[in-house]
């Protein structure tokens, strides 16, 4: 059913490896979440165990931004830039605004419920949501950078990698606070940065090293250092050798962190393990690339201000009074649940929009005569 291909250059056809990957990423996104504004952490400091457990899920969880900013590198490296694709994942952004608010409005008398017409349609004025944020800036630098980084050739394009992980991703850490700008990884430039690297192994395809039994153990081994530098942390602040304001606790504290070096490196291996992916059922492998093209929504739909602050504050506090056992089993099988159910609320949105022809109203409104038929909903990123 599945298998691992050898490495080497990856063909420009859409991945379905790496539509896994999408799915994979935006399940570790809930995780994440769950575990945050789900309570879980914030109620599991009285208990260690609880605690350990639920930190080394959200290390692993962490690394799900850096893979989604990884993917755009990926994918977008040999894809035709088209700035309408901008304006459908506008007209999305929108409609999980719209949609959740007017229900809410209509079956609900939550008084506290508001409604911003700015925010709702102009949702690039708020930080509802950052990522989309953050890829409004990467989004007109895509054609440049695919340009430049074509012409420089694989030797600069390794230097610049090294360049890039020697600053922003290990110097930080001991040299302390913003010196790059990357605002723990919360902004654009930090996107168009993870976006050098995923381009880079779409240029020259998978490395030959890169197999299972190098990437998976690498993931692992990073996200448990990083893990236990979170617990050390901790461990010396309860001991009253270190302090929350003091310089060693910043250190430890960007271990687990968007822009910590560990933490790119797990998604850099799961990109190089998943790019390799192929699913053989044909029926499968349609509903992985499905599922994994409207992965967006499932962020889109759970961190909007309804879903987000009515149903998912303190609604998985509970968990961490499981036994950890319990409590992984718990986080997981709640964020498979909710990934299936909101990513099949947002294919239905994806169907909305294809056979209401909005995709191609848009894609003929920017290019007319040289539309080419459903471009955009057949390759969407």
């Amino acid at each position: 059913m599945f298998r691992i291909e050898s490495a080497g250059k990856t063909s420009s056809d859409r991945n379905e490896g790496v539509e896994l990957f999408r799915c994979v990423s935006m399940f570790l996104i809930l995780v994440l979440h769950i575990l945050g504004q789900g309570g879980v952490i914030g109620y599991s400091g009285g208990h260690r165990e609880q605690f350990c457990t639920a930190w080394f899920l959200e290390t692993l969880g962490y690394c799900s931004v850096d893979c989604y900013a990884v993917i755009s590198g990926f994918v977008n490296k040999e894809r035709e830039f088209k700035f309408s694709r901008f304006v459908l994942r506008w007209l999305e952004v929108v409609f999980w605004l719209v949609v959740p608010l007017a229900v809410a409005k209509l079956f609900f008398t939550d008084n506290s419920i508001e409604w911003s017409l700015s925010e709702t349609f102009l949702p690039l004025t708020s930080k509802t949501f950052w990522y989309f944020n953050a890829y409004a800036l990467l989004f007109p630098f895509i054609p440049l950078l695919n340009i430049g980084l074509e012409k420089i050739g694989k030797r600069n394009h390794l230097a610049i990698l090294t360049f890039l992980f020697v600053t922003t991703f290990t110097l930080h850490i001991f040299n302390g606070g913003d010196d790059f700008v990357l605002g723990g990884g919360y902004c654009g430039m930090w996107l168009i940065i993870l976006y050098v690297f995923g381009a880079y192994f779409r240029l020259y395809g998978i490395p030959k090293w890169a197999k299972w039994y190098v990437t998976i153990p690498v993931f692992l081994f990073s996200s448990a250092f990083a893990w236990s530098m979170e617990m050390h942390k901790v461990d010396l602040c309860n001991a009253k050798i270190i302090e929350k304001s003091g310089s060693v606790w910043s250190i430890l504290d960007r271990f687990v962190n968007y822009t910590s070096p560990f933490i790119v490196i797990m998604a850099l291996c799961l990109l190089l393990f998943f790019a390799q992916v192929r699913i053989k059922p044909k029926g499968l492998r349609k509903t992985v690339v499905l599922l994994g093209k409207c992965s967006f929504g499932v962020y889109l739909i759970h961190v909007g201000p309804i879903i987000w602050d009515k149903f998912m504050y303190l609604r998985y506090k509970e968990y961490a009074s499981f036994s950890p056992c319990k409590l992984v089993f718990s986080v997981i099988g709640t964020a498979v649940i909710l990934f299936i159910l909101f990513d099949l609320l947002s294919i239905t949105r994806y169907m909305i929009f294809k056979y209401c022809g909005i995709n191609h109203f848009i894609d003929k409104t920017f290019y007319g005569k040289n539309l080419r038929n459903n471009e955009i909903a057949d390759k969407g990123e």
